[in-house]
């Protein structure tokens, strides 16, 4: 199989510095908490989430039901659905404070899903890990303002790293059925 990478489409978002800075400020951020193997563990990341009114988005045993786009976000969705030729009524806004923020190995491939994530950078550049089809794992650094499309069955992550002390956001794009 040929490299994953080649399937990513990636580019640019107009205006992503606009983008973050709004999103830093205006985003009432959450922590949340899961329960692992028996024990309770806080998540290490903030999250939000934004939507078609009534969407909801259920993962880790965690409802997240959408209640309508900010216009910055919005904005941002038309964008992506112009370029991509898709389309999204949900988003999960990651926001990684630091490099000990991370993301551990995972798929976005829960049954209410549809059609592929589109995934926007903010900020700081981050690490972002992939395995393909062999078993390989591959990085990629993640650069503010990039896009890209990740297969909803693609096992990915965005590990720590150290030495990174400014935040970045992720949005990550659904359609959620």
């Amino acid at each position: 199989m040929a490299d994953v990478t080649a399937r990513f489409s990636s580019w640019q978002l107009p205006g992503a510095d606009a983008v973050f800075q709004d999103l830093l400020k205006t985003v009432a951020w959450r922590s949340e908490r899961l329960r692992l193997y028996g024990r309770e563990h806080e998540v290490p990341r903030q999250i939000a989430w934004a939507g078609d009114a009534g969407v909801t988005y259920r993962y880790s045993r965690i409802d997240h039901v959408a209640s309508g786009w900010s216009s910055v976000l919005a904005n941002v969705r038309s964008a992506l659905e112009q370029r991509l030729k898709a389309r999204y009524n949900f988003v999960l806004l990651n926001h990684y404070r630091h490099g000990q923020d991370a993301m551990g190995w995972h798929t976005d491939d829960e049954p209410e899903l549809e059609g592929q994530v589109a995934s926007v950078s903010l900020g700081a550049t981050r690490r972002f890990r992939y395995e393909d089809a062999q078993g390989q794992r591959h990085s990629i650094l993640l650069q503010h303002g990039q896009v890209i499309e990740i297969p909803r069955h693609l096992p990915h992550c965005l590990p720590r790293m150290r030495r990174v002390d400014e935040p970045r956001i992720n949005l990550s794009f659904r359609w959620v059925r």
